[in-house]
């Protein structure tokens, strides 16, 4: 299952098999929630389906598998706490316009 193989790859062994929690994430990881850079939007689109916005242009991307692992746990908690996205789905939109910030690696 992808699902699996995905969360092998952000996580590892050892929680693969776990509910990912805060605590799983390292402290620059948690300060996404405060750039409030990623986040599901309170309204829902027309077919009821969950907004799931990332804002990614006015990031420091230093590190992408961080900013992966923050949107696993962002999904994955809202699906968990509500029965009605996990029907529905969500959709995924993502800002790209502004000044990005890139590691030296990424140029």
């Amino acid at each position: 299952c992808r699902h699996f193989e995905h969360k092998l790859l952000l996580f590892g062994d050892d929680k693969l098999v776990k509910r990912i929690t805060l605590d799983d994430l390292s402290e620059s990881e948690k300060n996404f929630a405060f750039r409030d850079c990623v986040r599901i939007l309170l309204s829902k689109e027309s077919s009821g389906r969950a907004i799931y916005l990332v804002n990614a242009a006015n990031l420091e991307l230093f590190d992408w598998m961080g900013v992966l692992r923050y949107c696993w746990y962002i999904i994955m908690a809202t699906m968990e706490e509500n029965e009605q996205i996990q029907r529905r789905g969500i959709v995924q939109v993502l800002n790209m316009f502004g000044k990005w910030k890139l590691s030296a690696t990424d140029m």
